[in-house]
């Protein structure tokens, strides 16, 4: 299982890092793991069903979430961290990006009425789908971006951690997590899955 997140603003406005993390978690100790996060939350907000927020934690409770919910004597959680640093970062290159993407995916409409005319729906998703990357908001396609790198290195982290032929049950059901955050309409699902299938490939 791969529990993806993100932290900080994506923004030039206020610019600096921001991350998305990714926990790899086997199987075979997501239990003991999932049994550790809840006696350390309880210990943090009592019985509430609250999101915790590192923001909202003190120094000595952050420290005390690293050594409690992910000791060093567990091997099997491993971490992937994919950052952006908008004060190095040029929001022009980026802007440049973004409408090479929206141009790649409006060629692959016009392509597709030009050698097979009778397919007018395929044609019209990847109009909609150029239309929906050229309007995000520079900050947006930035987050998409490195959210789509934090996939890439989480799974291929998954690979190489989990090489050795007992690992061989942790391939029979791989699950990606991720906070749903903007992402909330189903045409927009199915927009972000094809954005993040052609990043991959």
């Amino acid at each position: 299982q791969h529990f993806i997140d993100e932290s900080g603003t994506f923004s030039w406005h206020n610019p600096g890092l921001s991350l998305f993390v990714g926990l790899l978690l086997p199987d075979r100790s997501s239990a003991a793991v999932f049994d550790r996060f809840l006696r350390w939350k309880r210990e943090i907000v009592g019985k509430s069903k609250r999101e915790v927020k590192g923001e909202e934690l003190t120094a000595k409770q952050l420290d005390s979430f690293s050594y409690k919910v992910l000791p060093f004597t567990d091997r099997d959680p491993k971490l992937t961290v994919v950052g952006a640093d908008t004060k190095i970062m040029s929001r022009e290159v980026l802007e440049r990006v973004q409408k090479q993407v929206s141009d790649q995916f409006a060629y692959s409409a016009n392509f597709v009425l030009k050698h097979n005319p009778s397919n007018t729906r395929l044609a019209q998703q990847y109009t909609e789908l150029a239309g929906w990357v050229k309007n995000r908001s520079i900050e947006n396609f930035l987050w998409l971006n490195v959210l789509e790198e934090e996939i890439l290195q989480s799974v291929q982290h998954g690979v190489a951690y989990l090489l050795e032929p007992d690992d061989d049950p942790e391939f029979e059901n791989i699950e990606i997590v991720i906070d749903r955050s903007f992402i909330r309409r189903q045409q927009h699902i199915s927009f972000w899955k094809e954005f993040l299938r052609n990043g991959l490939v």
